[in-house]
């Protein structure tokens, strides 16, 4: 047991939502947080011209009115797939936080005097957050109830000011060995990994901490997840969900999401495909209905987005899918689709090779930059085939430039990158995309990471899924996400002897 545990488990709470995976002060970083099992959110407040608080710290919108500022466009920035998510009110988000029973503070860095009153008014419940401690000494005679937080720089009158506050006052910082009073809250910003969270634990003893998303409530240990599967809607599949529902309960699996190919090609019959994708969703559910066990999901992998992203966009947007996938099974190749796994690679030469992975890289990158998904699935699927099959024997780093963009690319845009199993213990006896990779990504901040086997049988449901899990424990993560109704939920893939600092205490649970 860790020293650790010596010490009280803090409040988490997350800075502007969950803004490491999605835009930061939207509606979707609070639906994430709650889900995530954060209990609280530090937001950022203005007010517009006609009086209406709203979130948000860019871009200023202090002279616009409060309909003007409904019709912002502030997700697409971030990522496709959050194109619909403008600026919200203060009174739509705390509609969300207040049925939670999420804690809330806002920062009112840029709320004037003259505009507090309304900000009081709809954020009774909250905690007032100032950089100005002379405006924290004001706000207290304003607001009598109201929780107070400081969160700015120390000077000799700082602590003179604020200290007859007590400890309705909670003072962040990143530097707490210089600025914490004895009665003071203590909020520990700027928590960006596990070892740091366990240091200052055991020095400070904070009350709570504030992370952007890397670090997360524990909850649903011992839970498992595989969240690539394939039914007999895919065209390379016979097995019925019911029976995917059956063996993933005999491998002790809790969730499992369903994610049938939607491959598109070039000139795409897009009605007919739209069709198909109705008639796999409603199949899917319907018997995922009668189905007792693991939960089952309903997801999809669109394969060859990049070759028709419109009507790519389409299919996304015309069902409630769990998840999105996406991923390359073949490319334009001399003028035509070429199929990775039906392409000759023996027949080619060495540069035409070479240009079947540059085109097969890049054509993963424009998926990672341009395209609505939440998962990049096997990213080195690839080399199942030129390694695998035709012994070519061809190293992932004579591309790592590329490899860097992709990783960067779904890092920034909060793209979990999968860890598909479906090529372990055949001739390509690796993970997809290897280990190697999966430690560059990790080296370069990368954190989020779903579980696929990739099956196409039953038997095949969560395969080698402890190996994975035992690595990434090695390399200090403490949890594996799913998507459900496209919001990353995290589960603990910790040992049973670990113990953890954070735990959820609020209503995550209840919203699987």
């Amino acid at each position: 047991m860790r020293e650790t545990m010596n010490f009280k488990r803090p409040m988490l709470y997350a800075l502007r939502g969950v803004s490491r995976e999605c835009p930061e002060n939207t509606l979707a970083a609070i639906r994430t947080a709650i889900c995530q099992g954060y209990d609280g959110v530090i937001l950022d407040v203005q007010v517009t011209a006609d009086g209406i608080p709203v979130l948000g710290r860019k871009p200023d919108v202090t002279g616009l009115t409060g309909n003007q500022v409904s019709r912002i466009a502030v997700g697409e920035a971030f990522s496709r797939r959050f194109r619909n998510e403008t600026i919200p009110t203060l009174a739509q988000a705390l509609a969300l936080t207040e049925a939670a029973g999420m804690q809330v503070c806002l920062i009112m860095d840029q709320v004037g005097p003259e505009q507090e009153e309304v900000v009081f008014s709809v954020g009774e419940s909250c905690a007032f957050c100032y950089r100005d401690a002379r405006r924290v000494v004001e706000a207290a005679r304003t607001v009598s109830a109201a929780g107070l937080a400081y969160w700015g720089e120390f000077h000799e009158d700082t602590y003179s000011l604020l200290c007859g506050l007590g400890n309705r006052l909670t003072v962040w910082t990143d530097s707490p060995e210089t600025v914490w009073h004895g009665e003071w809250k203590r909020g520990i910003t700027g928590v960006d990994s596990y070892a740091w969270l366990e240091t200052v634990c055991a020095r400070y003893t904070p009350d709570f901490v504030c992370s952007d998303g890397i670090v997360k409530p524990e909850i649903r240990r011992g839970f498992q997840a595989d969240t690539h599967v394939h039914s007999e809607y895919s065209h390379d599949s016979v097995c019925p969900v019911a029976e995917i529902g059956e063996a993933a309960k005999e491998k002790g699996m809790d969730l499992i999401c369903i994610t049938d190919h939607c491959d598109i090609v070039p000139n795409h019959d897009e009605t007919s495909l739209l069709e198909l994708e109705k008639q796999t969703i409603t199949g899917i559910r319907s018997a995922a209905e009668a189905c007792r066990g693991p939960q089952i999901l309903a997801g999809i992998e669109l394969g060859g987005g990049f070759l028709g992203p419109e009507i790519a966009d389409r299919v996304v947007m015309a069902e409630a899918y769990d998840a999105v996938i996406g991923s390359v099974h073949g490319i334009v190749f001399h003028g035509r689709k070429k199929s990775t796994s039906k392409c000759d690679f023996s027949e080619l030469t060495a540069d035409e090779t070479l240009e079947y992975l540059n085109g097969y890289l890049d054509s993963s990158l424009y998926i990672a930059e341009k395209l609505d998904v939440d998962i990049l699935a096997h990213l080195t699927y690839i080399f199942r085939y030129t390694n695998g099959k035709y012994g070519l024997g061809l190293d992932w780093r004579i591309r790592e430039q590329k490899i860097q963009q992709i990783l960067r690319a779904i890092i920034d845009r909060g793209i979990a990158l999968e860890i598909n199993t479906s090529s372990v213990g055949s001739a390509y006896d690796e993970w997809l995309p290897c280990r190697q990779i999966v430690d560059l990504y990790l080296d370069m901040g990368g954190y989020l990471f779903t579980l696929g086997s990739d099956a196409h049988a039953s038997k095949r449901i969560g395969h080698c899924f402890d190996e994975v899990t035992a690595y990434l424990r090695s390399r200090g993560i403490r949890y594996a996400i799913y998507f459900k109704n496209r919001i990353a939920h995290q589960y603990s893939i910790c040992e049973a002897c670990d113990d953890c600092l954070v735990q959820s205490s609020t209503v995550a649970e209840g919203l699987l």
